[in-house]
């Protein structure tokens, strides 16, 4: 009755009486795929009329442990935050932690402009092929970026004539990077995924060594951020901008994913991005592929693999058919028992025990009765051991940057039987000749002056 008594005066004295509305429909995807557990549906209600702003959110349901889709939802929202000459859309999601699985790709209208208040949605997979993500229209999502674009711009440089940015995002959230010092003919690319923090208008990429972040300016301006997060003194000069054309470029650089063969047709997925791409037969291809049939994989079976590389875009005369491919320049190792999950973390150079696995050519293996090789660099007295199951070197390290360098200290004199002999006649003079060094992921690899690999090493545990 006093509800009632409410609703009767308001409607006497002319005042309206506002209440939640809602926006309902379902969310799917077409792969035929259980979710893990700790998935989390999210669908989100947003303003996206501004084509120079990001999406202004309006509200969202979030369901955990969803189930199997179609995922039905319902967002109550305000009536009186939409205007009828404003444009309104639903985005979908799901995710597990801070990794997403399933994304809607395109804009789903609701509420104005000839849209009601239900609607449907399809997401694609998060690492869908990257003929796929290429192909899919340009768009300005909820993130406020047009996408698939190439972001390019030169940057201030203290130690070059001028820092050359290529940035290519795609709505997937994957990203290639090229960076190039111009002067100085240096050159590095790099891959990973990219995200994008609404409320502060950041979109940070996450990458094998380093993350960065940009300031979103509008849908084809973006500005690189120091590190620290304020905002640049010459902010105008660190702006990267998105022209109406798509620039693919091939990256050079590591490698790391799941290796398949089967029906003579190799696959490689790689970990960063979750892309998945058929592997050139050339340059070093033959050594992984002996590799992979000696770790003895079961047919099909997927195995963790290393090596620097390429990733190809086909000939333009190639066809729609064609997809990017990935070509083995330079085989390292592979990892059996390994996951992409756990190679997504990178070990520390310091403190960590490094196996020994190969010193040039040559393959470590654990004597019976005898200890398994290793390298322990200990951060406090930059101090070293090493031994290949026999005696134990010491001795101290120099480390600066990418460098690094042991000078020999003292040693057991055990007399070592073949090959321990051998190997470990090869760790000191590796050792001596050590300049640089190089971590991805779980593994590290010595460097001579020249960038030449001397030895491959895997961590095992960390300290």
């Amino acid at each position: 009755m006093r509800c009632l008594g409410v609703l009767l005066l308001a409607f006497l004295v002319g005042t309206p009486v506002m209440a939640a509305d809602a926006v309902s429909g379902t969310a799917s995807y077409r792969e035929r795929i259980d979710l893990p557990p700790g998935s989390v549906f999210e669908a989100v209600l947003e303003d996206v009329s501004l084509a120079d702003e990001p999406a202004v959110e309006l509200g969202r349901t979030t369901v955990a442990d969803p189930g199997t889709p179609p995922f039905a939802f319902e967002i109550d929202y305000d009536p009186a935050d939409v205007r009828a000459e404003h444009a309104y859309s639903v985005r979908a999601q799901v995710s597990v932690g801070r990794k997403l699985i399933f994304v809607s790709d395109k804009m789903n209208p609701v509420l104005t402009q000839g849209a009601g208040n239900g609607v449907q949605i399809w997401m694609i997979k998060v690492g869908d092929t990257a003929q796929e993500a290429q192909a899919a229209p340009t768009q300005i999502g909820a993130h406020g970026l047009r996408l698939p674009a190439s972001f390019a711009g030169d940057l201030p440089c203290d130690a070059c004539e001028a820092l050359r940015y290529q940035l290519n995002l795609w709505s997937d959230q994957v990203f290639h990077l090229r960076r190039r010092w111009e002067g100085n003919d240096v050159q590095r690319d790099a891959v990973g995924r990219w995200s994008v923090d609404p409320d502060r208008r950041l979109l940070t990429l996450r990458g094998a060594d380093e993350e960065l972040t940009f300031e979103i300016l509008g849908p084809d301006r973006i500005r690189l951020m120091p590190n620290d997060g304020a905002a640049p003194a010459d902010a105008a000069a660190y702006v990267l901008t998105a022209g109406p054309e798509f620039h693919a470029f091939e990256p050079h650089l590591p490698l790391r994913g799941m290796l398949t063969y089967d029906a003579d047709q190799a696959r490689f997925t790689e970990c960063l991005t979750g892309r998945d791409y058929p592997l050139a037969p050339d340059g070093d291809y033959a050594a992984l592929e002996h590799a992979y049939l000696a770790a003895g994989a079961e047919p099909g079976g997927p195995i963790m693999a290393s090596f620097d590389g390429v990733i190809l875009q086909p000939p333009a005369d190639a066809g729609d058919a064609a997809e990017p491919s990935v070509l083995v320049e330079r085989f390292v190792g592979v990892w059996p028992g390994e996951t992409c999950e756990r190679a997504e973390g990178t070990a520390t150079l310091t403190n960590t025990y490094w196996k020994i696995l190969r010193l040039r050519d040559a393959e470590l293996a654990v004597g019976e009765g005898r200890r398994e090789p290793n390298l322990i660099l200990r951060q406090g007295e930059r101090g070293f051991t090493a031994t290949v199951g026999c005696n134990q070197l010491t001795g101290a390290y120099t480390l600066a940057g990418d460098a690094l360098s042991f000078s020999a200290g003292a040693t057991t004199l055990m007399a070592c039987e073949p090959p321990l002999d051998a190997w470990e006649a090869d760790l000191g003079d590796l050792l001596a000749m050590t300049a640089g060094y190089r971590i991805d992921g779980q593994t590290l690899e010595l460097l001579d002056a020249g960038g030449a690999s001397l030895g491959l090493l895997q961590a095992v545990y960390l300290y």
